[in-house]
């Protein structure tokens, strides 16, 4: 199985904090973008990372972790349009599973245990213990299936949580969210983010749940953010 690591963005809201990827800010001594390499390759998963905006920063920084020879790099000259072409891209000509992370979220290692080693072909990782901020997707969970993925609160579930950023796809489902991502591409829908994507695959394909209650992890959206992912950081070390 591969770890898609979604890396190409802009992160036009950390600009007044640092015009660098986000995925190389710091957090203690080690960047978030070599956090997730390392968690990745301790699951034996093959690294993928896509790359656009600033992507020989980024290039030279895996080089410089001595991970060159380990990491697959696509880029994505139009990382500027929505993520969902990134998704397709690091996915071309793949015919198996597939762990999906963004590069902006720092997480508890364990969180990606967890989602490797799920009984579900695919799931979601879901903290129903998560205050929701307007911010985050959050998702709808009846029995073990995520029926409903959208940004804003849903209602009327068993189950309601905030979606984490990492996902696991079988080989099925990424072939199938493979298929919806052209899908979208061919209409010209390459302004989307691909979690738009991936909640119109829910009514195609089933996509199972993971909680992540009790454990950490926080997506870097905005300075704020930083500030408290620096924070969490300093306590695990």
């Amino acid at each position: 199985m591969r770890a898609l690591i979604l890396a190409a963005g802009q992160g036009a809201r950390m600009r007044s904090h640092s015009v660098r990827p986000k995925c190389l800010l710091k957090l203690g001594d080690e960047t978030l973008l070599c956090r997730a390499l390392k968690n990745v390759l301790a699951q034996n998963l093959s690294p993928v990372v896509v790359v656009g905006y600033r992507h020989d920063q980024i290039r030279e920084h895996v080089v410089g972790l001595g991970l060159g020879s380990k990491v697959e790099f696509v880029y994505n000259p139009r990382f500027r349009d929505g993520s969902v072409l990134s998704f397709f891209l690091g996915l071309h000509n793949w015919n198996e599973g597939v762990v999906a992370i963004d590069a902006d979220v720092y997480f508890d290692p364990e969180l990606l245990r967890k989602l490797t080693r799920s009984s579900h072909e695919s799931a979601l990782l879901i903290d129903t213990a998560f205050g929701f901020t307007d911010e985050e997707f959050t998702a709808g969970v009846r029995g073990s299936r995520v029926l409903e993925l959208k940004r804003g609160q849903v209602v009327g579930y068993e189950k309601t949580g905030v979606w984490v950023g990492l996902t696991k796809l079988g080989p099925r489902g990424a072939e199938a969210f493979r298929k919806l991502l052209q899908e979208h591409i061919e209409a010209g829908n390459i302004s989307i983010g691909y979690e738009d994507a991936l909640a119109g695959l829910l009514p195609r394909y089933p996509i199972g749940c993971e909680l992540a209650d009790g454990l950490t992890w926080i997506e870097i959206d905005f300075p704020r953010d930083y500030d408290q992912a620096q924070k969490l950081a300093a306590e695990r070390a």
